[in-house]
């Protein structure tokens, strides 16, 4: 394929965080939305299928690799708008309604559990004010350097996701969680590249915000470009107290991982099995008995349920094998639907 770039045969378990993944057909790392829109255009006239890969993780990628173009979105460019312009919120009464509102407020069922000093974030927890300014974020924006540019330029809304291991682009794929926040709650519009090729700008709406839900999942031919969010000139002291506090007590969380491998349950589960909290980590440990369960060089670690980890040289048929594991125990002795929060790639 004829692309200024492009590689061949190129291992892809370096680009995941659960370190698995075998080679992709086609590679490029891309710096720019242009070139993600060229890589794309040229996939589709050789009628190849494309991925995008951000920080890699929430993903598990096959031992047999991808056939196709894998794009991993190095894209990094940050934007303020207008000074503070909301777009249809021009006038100063909305713009204070804006900032203390959500744009897409998605009801949660987030509740860390394990050692109650480090993974509750109730206390964390406040009602942020202030005007609004709107910064526009390249896809392939990291999350934890978009947290640090914001609380240098007296920007605050993001120090919720401190710790989580994704781009701009994955928070959208997936409407991150920190603690009872969505991403979604500070999202404005969105640049992508739709089904039929055509770059567009959409708002909320498009998305169908859910828990641990975008249309995004549904649909991942569509390409994310950059992401405009609603932040606020507020109090960026306590926001940084806030992320530097998330991320010490997440530090208890496993690496070598993809993140949460379950979505945690619903309200409804959760009354049925009378639980204590929805915590699909809960279930895992208390329930099925199953932390510390093992398949080759994959592991429930001791410390976290609803983690798998990577021992050193495991693969994703060890990974899938707990994952089935974890479902076909959950069915049989709690009649409970596990689903997964990851991505499994093919």
């Amino acid at each position: 394929m004829d692309f200024p770039g492009i590689q061949q045969h190129v291992i892809l378990a370096p680009y995941t965080t659960w370190g698995i993944g075998g080679e992709a057909e086609f590679f490029l790392e891309a710096k720019t939305s242009e070139e993600i829109i060229e890589a794309v255009k040229v996939a589709k006239q050789n009628s190849l299928k494309f991925y995008i890969l951000g920080n890699g993780s929430n993903v598990l990628v096959p031992d047999e690799g991808l056939k196709g173009l894998v794009i991993v979105n190095k894209t990094k460019g940050i934007e303020v708008l207008g000074g503070g312009n909301l777009g249809e919120l021009d006038d100063l009464e909305n713009k204070e309604m804006a900032s203390i509102s959500p744009t897409v407020e998605v009801p949660h069922r987030h509740n860390e559990t394990g050692d109650e000093n480090f993974l509750k974030f109730a206390d964390l927890d406040y009602v942020e004010t202030g005007e609004i300014k709107q910064v526009k974020f390249d896809s392939g924006v990291d999350i934890g350097f978009a947290i640090a540019w914001c609380l240098k330029n007296n920007l605050s809304g993001l120090q919720w996701y401190a710790g989580i291991p994704s781009t701009m682009g994955g928070a959208l794929f997936n409407n991150i969680h920190g603690g009872t926040h969505h991403f979604s709650e500070r999202f404005s519009s969105a640049q992508i590249i739709d089904e039929n090729g055509e770059i567009r700008e959409v708002t909320a709406e498009f998305f169908n915000f859910g828990y641990d839900q975008s249309v995004l999942r549904e649909k991942p031919e569509i390409i994310v470009l950059s992401v405009t969010l609603n932040l606020f000139e507020g109090d960026v002291e306590r926001s940084k107290l806030v992320a530097m506090d998330w991320l010490r007590r997440k530090k208890v969380q496993p690496r070598k991982s993809c993140g949460s491998v379950f979505k945690n349950l619903t309200e409804e589960d959760k009354t049925r099995l009378n639980l204590p909290n929805p915590s699909a980590g809960y279930v895992i440990d208390k329930l099925l008995g199953m932390r510390g369960y093992k398949v080759g060089n994959m592991q429930i670690p001791e410390t976290h349920g609803n983690f798998i980890v990577n021992l050193g040289g495991g693969t994703a048929a060890e990974t899938l094998e707990i994952i089935n594991k974890v479902k076909s125990e959950a069915l049989e002795k709690l009649g409970l639907v596990m689903v997964e929060e990851v991505k499994i790639m093919d």
